[in-house]
């Protein structure tokens, strides 16, 4: 119980989500990363006249609100994380020539709005227009955003024993880099596996088992992006072998490792993705 009773609620998150396909739907792809308060980064790029089909995303257990600014008719939509790989028609405003502001929070957590649950958002989308302030500037729509939300966030110190279960059992899984068993959870926490299965996904809308794939498939991804030796990616992350790999990350996103890591290169994905101090 000692794992449970000494766990602090406002842990600081190690996992940043990543969508290295939204990357490649604009020319530039500017990023600037938080890492508290619940929101991971901050991003902003122009979907580029290349693009024939939807914007693709991955399953990355995280909340996104995207706005389209630019735009006589601004717009904002929150969505959850897919459970596959799959394109966001249902944020029709992602289109060619649209500029785009995103906010992605933490896996597993958001306090925008605070009424709203996890298992509200996973795979579908939440209009937020009314939140909108409109802007051109990356930096100021930063500011805007991150002063309109701390007043929820503030708001929102989850205080339920229930809660605290939910943020535990989002800590492990997200410091396992999602190799830990719900069985393990369980030991640590004092409470059982059932309990704590119904309980994820009451919040989160999916199994603590499914969140625990996203998350290695989100370190995996990573790992690819760096260019790692594949055999090297299976052995870190517990994978029986390279096989074993390939079939769970072409799951997630449509394609094995090796040919992901081609196109990334070949669509220059590092040149793409630029890095807001």
């Amino acid at each position: 119980m000692s794992a449970y009773n000494d766990f602090y609620i406002d842990v600081k998150r190690t996992l940043s989500a990543m969508q290295p396909l939204m990357v490649l739907a604009g020319d530039k792809y500017y990023k600037k990363s938080v890492m508290k308060n619940g929101i991971s980064h901050f991003y902003r790029y122009k979907v580029s006249q290349k693009i024939n089909k939807n914007v693709v995303v991955v399953p990355d257990g995280s909340i996104d609100i995207l706005f389209s600014v630019n735009s006589e008719n601004p717009k904002a939509v929150c969505y959850g994380s897919p459970l596959n790989l799959t394109d966001i028609n249902y944020v029709p405003f992602v289109k060619e020539n649209k500029e785009i502001f995103g906010v992605r929070f933490f896996p597993g957590s958001t306090a925008f709005p605070s009424q709203k649950k996890m298992a509200d958002f996973t795979n579908k989308s939440v209009d937020l227009s009314s939140i909108l302030e409109k802007d051109d500037d990356f930096n100021e729509e930063i500011r805007i955003f991150t002063t309109r939300y701390l007043e929820y966030y503030r708001k929102q110190v989850i205080k339920e024993k229930e809660s605290n279960l939910y943020e535990f059992t989002l800590k492990e899984i997200i410091n396992s880099k999602g190799k830990i068993k719900v069985d393990e959870i369980s030991e640590k926490s004092g409470y059982s596996s059932r309990y704590i299965n119904k309980l994820f996904n009451e919040y989160f809308g999916m199994s603590p088992k499914l969140f625990c794939k996203i998350v290695r498939f989100q370190n995996v991804l990573k790992a690819v992006t760096l260019d790692e030796k594949i055999i090297d990616i299976a052995d870190s992350f517990g994978f029986c072998d390279q096989s074993h790999l390939g079939k769970e990350f072409k799951a997630f996103i449509g394609t094995s490792p090796k040919r992901l890591n081609e196109i990334l290169k070949t669509e220059d994905y590092q040149k793409r993705l630029c890095i807001v101090e």
